[in-house]
């Protein structure tokens, strides 16, 4: 049936018969009056059906049902595990529309020569390296300036993405026009996003994943705050609320922050509760001296609880899982 539409071009025969009587028809066809612009026909409909053409519809429908996601990945001193990370994007994500934005904050190490060998590789993968560091909130905000994705993903450098991690984070997202922000699960953060683990190799973690994405497949978790080691939210909510807020210098509270003032925007925040990242928790702020580190706490806290005129509340771990 799907050829009847062919039938200027080609013979479609019924029976064996039939197929003979066609055979014979095409034989005598070049004896025939119009017979150049039969000829010229179907040379056209060749050309116009190349398999690069059909490349190209695919794309087309493949581009309308999936929309695009934007990756935004922050990166300052983390050339031990940028390589990682990227692999991991590439190996796990089913989704077939998606770009990775590398915004570097001034490294010294080898971190930029490591991101260009890997965007010399995928056309997928681009990198924003910046003169001076900028902190958290504006190298993110720069990364999210450059996407142009409909979604956008927030995702620290020291992470690593279990299979089909966008598939799962944008389903909720997708069903839900209530939702704003949604996290994995993970084993290593401050609050109920932290789940116990007992893996302790690669391998182990990629089956641990695909246990647990088994076990608690479609559900969610409500929370109040979202970390932003990994969130994935839609463009048009980042452009109601805006950027992050970058007077919150080098780092710590913007998730705090950001939260609220999606929950303020009539959204809510959730976990995708098969949805796993590995977090190492080791990435740039775990090089800044304690001292140093406690002084930016205790400074971005002073400013959120300015802001909103509310005293910051600790936050809790979910119910027999240690903190």
């Amino acid at each position: 049936a799907e050829l009847a539409p062919l039938s200027d071009v080609i013979y479609l025969a019924e029976d064996p018969d039939d197929f003979l009587h066609c055979v014979d028809r095409a034989v005598r066809e070049s004896a025939l009056e119009d017979a150049p612009a039969r000829r010229a026909k179907r040379i056209a409909f060749a050309r116009r059906n190349t398999w690069a053409a059909r490349a190209d519809v695919l794309c087309d429908a493949v581009n309308a049902t999936f929309p695009l996601i934007s990756i935004v990945v922050l990166t300052h001193n983390s050339h031990d595990y940028v390589a990682l990370c990227c692999e991991s994007i590439r190996c796990n994500t089913s989704w077939p529309r998606y770009e990775v934005i590398f915004v570097d904050n001034a490294s010294t190490d080898r971190t930029v020569p490591i991101l260009s060998d890997l965007a010399k590789t995928d056309s997928r993968i681009r990198v924003i390296a910046l003169r001076e560091n900028t902190g958290f909130a504006a190298g993110n905000n720069r990364g999210v300036g450059e996407a142009a994705g409909e979604f956008l993903v927030i995702l620290n450098p020291d992470t690593i993405p279990s299979q089909g991690w966008l598939h799962r984070l944008i389903q909720p997202l997708r069903k839900d026009p209530g939702l704003g922000m949604v996290a994995p699960v993970t084993n290593h953060s401050g609050n109920e996003t932290r789940i116990d683990v007992g893996y302790r190799s690669l391998g182990e973690l990629e089956t641990f994943a695909a246990e647990w994405a088994r076990r608690y497949s479609g559900q969610r978790r409500e929370l109040t705050m979202a970390p932003l080691l990994c969130v994935m939210l839609r463009r048009e909510l980042w452009n109601e609320i805006g950027e992050l807020d970058e007077r919150f210098k080098v780092g710590m509270f913007e998730d705090d922050d950001y939260s609220r003032r999606v929950r303020n925007a009539g959204y809510r925040i959730a976990t995708a509760e098969d949805c796993f990242v590995h977090h190492f928790g080791s990435g740039s702020f775990a090089q800044l001296q304690p001292e140093e580190a406690l002084a930016i706490f205790a400074r971005n806290r002073r400013l959120y609880e300015t802001k909103w005129g509310v005293p910051w509340e600790e936050h809790r771990s979910r119910e027999n899982v240690r903190p």
